[in-house]
């Protein structure tokens, strides 16, 4: 009897210990096992010792802890495998205790004072984000003699201060005997100087072209003397000032508009006054603009328009407008009487007198004059109308002239029709606007219609007339019945026929319009053979033509039908024979198809006991826990075009030779027996 193996424990591993530091609170367990002889069924996390924490998932491989405190935590963690065993393993985490920090404390801003005044109040601010201020501590670490009145308050008052600079450093304690330092600066100024006072001197005003101007200015000091001074320009245009650091200074180049100056004085303590003067340059006066109207201007009616053209021009600015007005004449419509040039129309016989006025930039204007002179009109010749081209088709032979004339100044007096070329025709009425036109021929005709005003003025105008033969009436094509062939046949007979009722057909022609490849062999013939065709739909056309150059067309549709798919061939292999204990064997197929590819394989057991069989859908499969008995496989095979074919395979399972038992009656004895 073989019994089966004892289930092996699995083994547990809780991870490496490590440490945390406050303010971090949280861990992650990163737990693993294996199990040699099968799964890990469950897991579970416990805490064996240490501080409160929570454990975030107890029944998860990896989980988080939080919540954590300082000390020393135990973890185990316990897995069990799919037979019930359990293996161990514990994992230890540190939580240290966050360190102390640092306090932090500024001693103020730095300060200055100026003699006599000769006292500060310092005072200081701490704090401790993770305790208290134990204590303060003031000194003076550098500077002249000084009293500070409570060195160990944060706030304190200091006396006896004299001119130069000091420095105070504050020392803060906490609750965990840590210590901060800061200082802060005093300075201790002498007695103010008594600044001096600065005089630029009164505003100027000047007019361009003069573009210069003196600054006179001066300063004084109650308690010292003046010991420089500077002129700056602080607002306007360009200026150059010429001596910049003295009390009285040329200043040149400037231009229109305002300035401002600065003059700044320094006393021989280095007090600063300032002052300002303002300059005003005024533009030189204004030179008027002057205008031109343009030149005189005649036109002659019908044209009742003009374009008037006008200028300015303005030496010491610009132009800002212009302004047209009629100062004489008839009526008229000026178009843009506010620019340069406008056109004006409206205008009737008569003489016209247009003033143009320009404006410029400071508003000083200029006039100008220009006349126009409108003349009557001539006569205007009248027009002529032969009506549209006419086209008529035999046996009809005669029309009618539809003519019109128009005097845009006077009437129509006469009307007169010619013919100008072609052959015979009967004008019936040609001094009229119509007429009828009889006994035409084939042909081309031009007849000409002149019109004459009531000032004897003439216009012509010519009208065109076709005659076309009767019609040609156009034949008639058939390109024959429609036709089915079926491959491997690949050529036809198209057999078409033409028909003209008033002449002869003089030539046919195929085509192929539409489908694969083709070869028309008499393309020009009524019958011709068409070779080479392919699985596939095509239309042929066969245009005929006439005696007369007319054409019919008509068409044929060839299907040519895909050869009938020839069926696979399958072969399941040789019949096989086996023997006890093996249960399996390997069917190999194989399939061919002549016109394609095989496209799938299916094997079946026909008969026998019962069998699995690996891989139905391959050529080749296993076939396993056969037993003893005879089994048909058949093997099915599909080509492309969906044909199948079937072959069968015989298995023979023979029950294994039995194998005679050993017998073993143990080793030789001898017996002794008492005499």
């Amino acid at each position: 009897t073989v019994l089966e193996a004892p289930n092996q424990a699995p083994i547990a591993n809780a991870g490496i210990d490590h440490t945390i530091t406050l303010p971090v609170n949280n861990t992650q367990l990163s737990g693993s096992a294996t199990d040699i002889d099968g799964t890990i069924a469950s897991w579970r996390w416990t805490k064996l010792s240490g501080p409160f924490a929570t454990i975030a998932n107890v029944a998860s491989r990896n989980t988080n802890v939080t919540g954590m405190l300082a000390g020393l935590y135990q973890f185990e963690l316990r897995v069990t495998d799919n037979d019930g065993a359990v293996g161990r393993d514990t994992v230890f985490v540190s939580v240290m205790p966050e360190p102390n920090q640092l306090p932090v404390v500024d001693a103020g801003n730095d300060q200055t004072i100026v003699l006599p005044a000769n006292s500060v109040v310092l005072s200081a601010t701490a704090s401790d984000p993770d305790g208290t201020i134990n204590s303060y501590t003031w000194r003076k670490i550098s500077g002249s003699t000084a009293i500070i009145a409570n060195t160990l308050a944060a706030t304190t008052t200091v006396t006896n201060l004299v001119q130069g600079t000091y420095r105070f450093e504050i020392a803060v304690r906490d609750n965990d005997n840590a210590v901060v330092k800061d200082t802060v600066q005093i300075n201790v100024h002498p007695a103010a100087n008594i600044p001096p006072t600065a005089n630029a001197g009164n505003n100027i005003t000047i007019t361009l072209p003069t573009n210069s101007v003196m600054l006179d200015g001066s300063g004084n000091d109650a308690d010292g003397t003046i010991s420089s001074y500077n002129w700056v320009k602080i607002s306007g245009g360009a200026a150059n000032i010429v001596s910049a650091n003295t009390a009285s200074s040329n200043v040149s180049g400037l231009s229109q508009g305002s300035y401002t100056f600065q003059l700044t004085v320094t006393d021989n303590n280095g007090a600063t006054a300032t002052d300002e003067v303002g300059v005003t340059v005024l533009p030189a006066p204004n030179v008027p603009p002057t205008a031109n109207a343009g030149n005189d201007i005649t036109i002659t009616l019908p044209v009742n328009n003009i374009t008037l053209v006008g200028t300015g021009n303005d030496a010491d600015g610009t132009v800002t407008s212009y302004s047209w007005v009629k100062i004489s004449g008839g009526a008229a419509n000026i178009a843009s009487a506010n620019t340069a040039s406008s056109n004006v129309s409206g205008l009737v016989q008569g003489s016209y007198s247009f003033q143009l006025t320009v404006t410029d930039n400071s508003g000083a204007t200029a006039t100008d004059v220009v006349n126009v002179t409108v003349l009557a009109a001539p006569n205007v010749a009248p027009t002529a109308n032969a009506g549209n081209d006419i086209t008529i088709t035999l046996p009809t032979n005669s029309i009618i002239l539809n003519g019109s004339g128009n005097d845009v100044d006077g009437t129509i007096d006469s009307y007169n029709w010619v013919k100008i070329s072609g052959g015979a025709a009967n004008i019936v009425s040609a001094n009229t606007a119509s007429s009828n036109v009889s006994g035409l021929a084939q042909g081309n005709y031009s007849f000409q219609l002149t019109v004459t005003d009531n000032s004897g003025a003439t216009a012509t105008d010519v009208v065109n007339v076709t005659v076309l033969a009767a019609p040609n009436v156009a034949p008639t094509a058939n390109a024959g019945n429609d036709i089915t062939i079926t491959l491997p046949t690949n050529s036809i007979i198209l057999n078409g026929s033409g028909n003209d009722v008033d002449g002869t057909i003089v030539s046919y022609n195929w085509v192929k319009i539409s489908g694969g490849a083709a070869n028309i062999v008499s393309a020009n013939t009524a019958s011709s053979n068409v070779s080479g065709l392919v699985q596939g739909n095509y239309t042929f056309r066969l245009t005929v033509t006439d005696n007369g150059g007319a054409t019919a067309t008509d068409v044929v549709n060839v299907t040519v039908l895909p050869a009938p798919n020839i069926a696979p061939m399958v072969n399941a292999g040789a019949d096989q024979t086996i023997t006890l204990p093996v249960n399996q064997v390997t069917l190999t197929g194989s399939a061919i198809d002549a016109d394609g590819t095989i496209a799938s394989y299916a094997w079946i057991k026909v008969s026998g006991p019962a069998a699995f069989i690996s891989n139905a859908s391959s050529s080749t499969t296993s076939v396993l826990g056969l037993a003893e008995g005879v089994y048909t496989f058949r093997l099915t095979v599909r080509d492309n075009s969906g044909a199948t074919a079937s072959d069968e395979v015989q298995v023979t399972v023979v029950r294994s030779t039995n194998i005679p038992p050993v017998a073993n009656a143990g080793s030789d004895m001898e017996v002794y027996i008492p005499v």
